[in-house]
Protein backbone atom coordinates (compact mmCIF):
# COMPACT_ATOMS: atom_id res chain seq x y z
CA UNK A 1 0.00 0.00 0.00
CA UNK A 2 1.52 2.97 -0.69
CA UNK A 3 1.34 6.99 1.26
CA UNK A 4 -1.90 7.56 2.03
CA UNK A 5 -1.19 11.19 2.60
CA UNK A 6 1.95 12.79 1.48
CA UNK A 7 3.46 15.40 2.29
CA UNK A 8 2.60 18.47 -0.67
CA UNK A 9 4.28 21.81 -1.09
CA UNK A 10 2.26 23.58 0.69
CA UNK A 11 3.15 21.56 4.01
CA UNK A 12 6.75 21.63 3.15
CA UNK A 13 5.95 25.51 2.79
CA UNK A 14 4.76 25.73 6.02
CA UNK A 15 7.73 23.88 7.88
CA UNK A 16 9.77 26.35 6.34
CA UNK A 17 7.63 29.58 7.34
CA UNK A 18 7.37 28.14 10.98
CA UNK A 19 11.40 27.64 11.43
CA UNK A 20 11.91 30.99 9.62
CA UNK A 21 9.18 33.02 11.79
CA UNK A 22 10.06 31.80 14.97
CA UNK A 23 13.58 32.69 14.08
CA UNK A 24 15.18 29.45 14.47
CA UNK A 25 16.77 28.41 11.10
CA UNK A 26 20.11 28.90 11.66
CA UNK A 27 19.35 27.19 15.68
CA UNK A 28 20.59 23.61 15.61
CA UNK A 29 18.51 20.96 15.90
CA UNK A 30 19.95 19.78 18.32
CA UNK A 31 20.34 23.02 20.38
CA UNK A 32 16.53 23.25 19.66
CA UNK A 33 15.05 19.80 20.66
CA UNK A 34 17.84 19.21 23.44
CA UNK A 35 18.77 22.77 24.70
CA UNK A 36 22.57 21.83 23.72
CA UNK A 37 24.30 19.35 21.29
CA UNK A 38 25.36 16.50 23.47
CA UNK A 39 29.17 15.03 23.17
CA UNK A 40 27.65 11.79 22.23
CA UNK A 41 24.19 10.88 20.62
CA UNK A 42 22.27 8.62 22.06
CA UNK A 43 18.91 6.69 21.17
CA UNK A 44 17.63 8.79 24.01
CA UNK A 45 18.66 11.92 22.60
CA UNK A 46 17.07 10.75 19.15
CA UNK A 47 13.70 9.85 21.02
CA UNK A 48 13.25 13.17 22.36
CA UNK A 49 14.65 14.93 18.99
CA UNK A 50 12.04 12.69 17.11
CA UNK A 51 8.57 12.98 19.64
CA UNK A 52 9.15 16.55 19.73
CA UNK A 53 9.57 17.13 15.63
CA UNK A 54 6.50 15.56 15.60
CA UNK A 55 4.65 16.95 17.88
CA UNK A 56 6.02 20.25 16.29
CA UNK A 57 4.03 19.18 12.89
CA UNK A 58 1.00 18.04 14.66
CA UNK A 59 0.95 21.54 16.04
CA UNK A 60 1.61 23.72 12.62
CA UNK A 61 -0.93 21.40 10.72
CA UNK A 62 1.69 19.32 8.81
CA UNK A 63 0.26 15.84 10.63
CA UNK A 64 -3.25 15.76 10.76
CA UNK A 65 -4.13 13.49 14.21
CA UNK A 66 -7.57 11.40 14.59
CA UNK A 67 -9.61 13.45 16.55
CA UNK A 68 -9.27 11.20 19.51
CA UNK A 69 -5.53 11.87 19.74
CA UNK A 70 -2.97 14.22 20.90
CA UNK A 71 0.32 14.61 19.85
CA UNK A 72 1.71 13.57 23.45
CA UNK A 73 -0.11 10.02 22.81
CA UNK A 74 2.87 8.97 20.14
CA UNK A 75 6.46 8.06 20.67
CA UNK A 76 8.87 7.94 17.69
CA UNK A 77 12.16 6.36 18.86
CA UNK A 78 15.33 4.52 16.60
CA UNK A 79 15.35 0.78 16.33
CA UNK A 80 18.14 -0.85 17.72
CA UNK A 81 21.37 -1.58 16.89
CA UNK A 82 21.47 0.09 13.57
CA UNK A 83 19.13 2.84 13.91
CA UNK A 84 18.11 3.20 10.66
CA UNK A 85 14.60 2.88 11.11
CA UNK A 86 12.43 4.44 13.81
CA UNK A 87 9.30 3.12 15.14
CA UNK A 88 6.24 5.28 15.95
CA UNK A 89 4.16 4.16 18.39
CA UNK A 90 0.59 5.05 19.86
CA UNK A 91 0.78 5.02 23.48
CA UNK A 92 -2.82 4.39 24.49
CA UNK A 93 -2.44 0.84 22.16
CA UNK A 94 1.00 -0.87 22.31
CA UNK A 95 -0.09 -3.31 19.20
CA UNK A 96 -0.28 0.09 17.52
CA UNK A 97 2.92 1.06 15.84
CA UNK A 98 4.77 1.57 12.69
CA UNK A 99 8.01 1.16 11.47
CA UNK A 100 9.89 3.17 8.35
CA UNK A 101 12.99 3.76 7.56
CA UNK A 102 14.49 7.01 9.04
CA UNK A 103 18.66 6.55 9.18
CA UNK A 104 19.17 8.75 12.13
CA UNK A 105 22.36 9.39 11.65
CA UNK A 106 21.97 10.12 8.46
CA UNK A 107 18.85 12.18 8.23
CA UNK A 108 20.03 14.12 11.67
CA UNK A 109 24.17 14.73 10.87
CA UNK A 110 26.10 16.56 13.61
CA UNK A 111 25.66 20.55 13.07
CA UNK A 112 22.30 20.38 11.09
CA UNK A 113 20.52 23.69 11.75
CA UNK A 114 16.59 23.54 11.45
CA UNK A 115 16.00 24.83 8.26
CA UNK A 116 17.88 22.02 7.10
CA UNK A 117 15.29 19.31 8.57
CA UNK A 118 12.79 19.16 6.17
CA UNK A 119 13.83 15.84 4.80
CA UNK A 120 13.72 14.43 8.11
CA UNK A 121 10.01 16.02 8.27
CA UNK A 122 9.15 13.90 5.03
CA UNK A 123 10.27 11.35 6.08
CA UNK A 124 8.40 11.11 9.36
CA UNK A 125 5.05 12.63 7.64
CA UNK A 126 4.89 10.21 5.02
CA UNK A 127 6.05 7.41 7.52
CA UNK A 128 3.81 7.83 9.87
CA UNK A 129 0.34 7.80 7.44
CA UNK A 130 0.29 3.96 7.87
CA UNK A 131 -0.08 4.31 11.84
CA UNK A 132 -2.64 7.17 11.82
CA UNK A 133 -4.80 4.91 9.21
CA UNK A 134 -5.12 2.22 11.63
CA UNK A 135 -5.81 4.52 14.62
CA UNK A 136 -8.66 5.58 12.68
CA UNK A 137 -9.95 2.45 11.81
CA UNK A 138 -9.89 1.29 15.06
CA UNK A 139 -11.46 4.08 16.17
CA UNK A 140 -14.34 5.02 13.55
CA UNK A 141 -16.40 6.64 15.63
CA UNK A 142 -13.78 9.09 17.18
CA UNK A 143 -11.97 9.58 14.42
CA UNK A 144 -13.14 11.59 11.71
Amino acid sequence: MGIVNPITKNQSEQWETFVHENGIADLGLYEYYLGKTPLIRTPANYEKILTELFSDLVAIGIIALPKSCEASDFSLRPILPSMEKIEACYKNNPNLKEEFRFAVHYTLPDGMSMRETSQAVDIIHDGIQGLLERIREEQPFYSR
